[in-house]
C-alpha cells in the first residue's frame, strides 16, 4: 500500500500540510501512524479504489469535445444453391464525431464496400460519404445559449478537480477519525484499568464497613450506601470495558491492530495537539466539494430543460457514380458523376403542455434558484464559522474547569499523602484519593479529546 498513489500524492500533501515541523516523539509517532495504521487501512483502499473508478468514469466527461473516431467492419460471406454459387462482401466504414456546444454534434462518415461475387469471378465496389451536423434551437436564443455554456464550462472545470477533492476530504476524514478512535481507545483503556482498581478499592471499603456495622459503630443506611456505591461502581466499570471492546472491534474491522499503538495516551494527546491546528484545509476542501456539487446540479438541470428544445439536423450525402465499379484502380478514374442530396430536419412538437412553451420561465426560475442556493451556501458557511468559533470557546472552557478540577484533586491527593504520614487517615483512603485525583487527570484528557475532534472537523 505504500506505493499506492496516495502515499505518493495525497500523503506527501498531507505530511507537509497537516503534520507539518515536529519534534522527534512527533515524528516517531507519525511514522507509526503511517506504517502501522494507515497502510493496513481497509477503509483507505476502500476509499483509494473508488477514487480510480471514479476518475476513469469522469474520463469520458472530461473529454467530452474531444472528437472520436471509429471503425465499423461487417464481413459478410454468402453462398446460393450449395456452394455452386455465392460470394464475399466487406462493408467499411469510418466515422469522425464532434460535439460541439449547445447540444450540437458534427458526424462525418465514410462507407465502402467491396464485393466478390460466385467466389472472386466478379468484383464490385462503391463508396459514398455523408457530413451531418444536429444543432438544439437553443442556439438561436443567445440568452439560454450563453447561460447553458458557461454552466457546462463550469462543469467540465469541476469535474477535473472535484474527484480529486473528495477523495482528499474522505482520505483526511478517515486520517482524523483514526486519530480520535485511537485516541479514545488508549482512554477507555486506562480508564477501565482505573475503574478496576477503583471497584477494588470500595469493595475493600465495603468490607470495612461490614465490620464497623457489625461493631455498631456505622448505621445500616450508611453500609447500604456504601454498598449501592460500589456496585454503581463496578456498573461503570463494566460500560467502559464495553466502550474499548467496541473501539477494539472498530479498529479491527479496519485493518487496524491494538497491539500495534503501543504509545501512551498523554504522548498521543500531545501528537494530537501538535497537529489540530494545522487542519484548517480540510473544511476548505469540504466547502470547495459542496459549492463543485451545487454549479453540477445547475448544469444537470439547465440540461434536462434545454432538452425539451427541438433539434435541427441537417445532412449532406455524396454518392460517385463510376463506369468502372468492378475495377477499384479505376473506380475514382472513370467518375462518370457525382450524386448528392442535402437534407434539414426538424421535429417540432405542436402540443401546448410541452416542455417548450413553458422554457423560458422555467429557465428562469433554474437560475433563480441556483442563485438562492448560493446564497444560502455562502449564508450557512459563514453562519457555521460563528457557531464553530462559540462552540470551540465552549469546549475550551470545559477543558480548563476539567484541569482546574484535576489540579484540585491532585492538591488534594498531596494533602493526603501527608496527612498518611502522620496517621491521621488510612492507607485505602490514601489509595481512593489517589484514583480520583487519576480519574480527574483522564476526564481533562477527555476534554482534551473532545476539543481536538471537534477542530478536526467531527462535530
Amino acid at each position: 500500500m505504500k506505493k499506492q498513489i496516495f502515499f505518493l500524492f495525497l500523503l506527501s500533501l498531507f505530511s507537509s500540510g497537516l503534520f507539518g515541523d515536529s519534534h522527534e516523539t512527533d515524528n516517531k509517532l507519525r511514522d507509526l501512524f503511517q506504517y502501522k495504521v494507515l497502510d493496513k487501512s481497509l477503509g483507505l483502499k476502500d476509499a483509494l479504489a473508488t477514487y480510480k473508478l471514479q476518475k476513469i468514469d469522469s474520463t469520458g466527461k472530461i473529454k467530452f469535445y474531444f472528437p472520436t473516431g471509429g471503425l465499423s467492419l461487417s464481413p459478410v460471406l454468402k453462398k446460393e444453391y450449395g456452394f455452386e454459387s455465392g460470394g464475399f462482401s466487406m462493408p467499411i466504414g469510418f466515422n469522425l464525431v464532434q460535439n460541439l456546444p449547445w447540444f450540437s454534434t458534427f458526424t462525418f462518415t465514410l462507407n465502402q464496400n467491396i464485393d466478390f461475387n460466385d467466389f472472386g469471378k466478379e468484383f464490385s465496389y462503391s463508396f459514398s460519404g455523408c457530413a451531418a451536423l444536429q444543432t438544439s434551437m437553443a442556439v438561436f436564443n443567445s440568452s439560454f445559449a450563453k447561460d447553458y455554456y458557461r454552466a457546462e464550462r463550469n462543469y467540465l472545470k469541476n469535474l477535473k478537480t472535484i474527484y480529486d477533492l473528495n477523495f482528499l476530504c474522505t482520505y483526511k476524514g478517515l486520517v482524523a477519525e483514526y486519530l480520535i478512535q485511537i485516541a479514545r481507545w488508549l482512554y477507555f483503556s486506562e480508564i477501565s484499568k482505573l475503574y478496576e482498581e477503583k471497584y477494588n478499592l470500595y469493595s475493600e471499603r465495603s468490607k470495612d464497613n461490614l465490620i464497623l456495622f457489625q461493631r455498631g459503630h456505622i448505621t445500616s443506611l450508611e453500609l447500604s450506601e456504601s454498598e449501592k456505591e460500589t456496585a454503581e461502581i463496578f456498573s461503570s466499570y463494566l460500560q467502559v470495558l464495553e466502550n474499548k471492546f467496541e473501539l477494539e472491534a472498530y479498529l479491527i474491522t479496519h485493518g487496524i491492530e491494538s497491539k500495534d499503538l503501543n504509545f501512551s495516551l498523554t504522548e498521543w494527546i500531545d501528537f494530537l495537539e501538535n497537529i489540530s491546528g494545522k487542519y484548517s484545509v480540510f473544511e476548505q476542501n469540504k466547502m470547495e466539494v459542496e459549492l463543485m456539487e451545487i454549479n453540477i446540479n445547475y448544469k444537470n438541470n439547465l440540461k434536462n430543460r434545454l432538452s425539451d428544445i427541438p433539434s435541427l439536423n441537417f445532412a449532406y450525402s455524396l454518392n460517385p457514380d463510376s463506369n468502372s465499379g468492378n475495377n477499384l484502380k479505376k473506380y475514382w478514374a472513370d467518375m462518370d458523376n457525382f450524386n448528392w442530396s442535402f437534407s434539414v430536419y426538424a421535429d417540432i412538437p405542436l402540443t401546448p403542455w410541452n416542455g417548450l412553451y413553458t422554457l423560458r420561465k422555467s429557465f428562469a426560475l433554474e437560475k433563480e434558484s441556483y442563485n438562492i442556493r448560493l446564497n444560502r451556501f455562502y449564508s450557512e458557511k459563514k453562519n457555521e464559522i460563528i457557531i464553530r468559533e462559540k462552540k470551540l470557546e465552549m469546549y475550551s472552557v470545559l477543558e480548563e474547569k476539567n484541569n482546574r478540577h484535576f489540579i484540585i484533586e491532585q492538591e488534594r491527593m498531596n494533602l493526603f499523602s501527608a496527612m498518611l504520614e502522620s496517621g491521621r487517615i488510612s492507607d485505602l483512603d490514601c489509595r481512593i484519593q489517589t484514583n480520583i485525583a487519576r480519574e480527574s487527570f483522564l476526564n481533562y484528557c477527555l476534554s482534551k479529546i473532545n476539543r481536538i475532534e471537534y477542530v478536526l472537523g467531527f462535530f
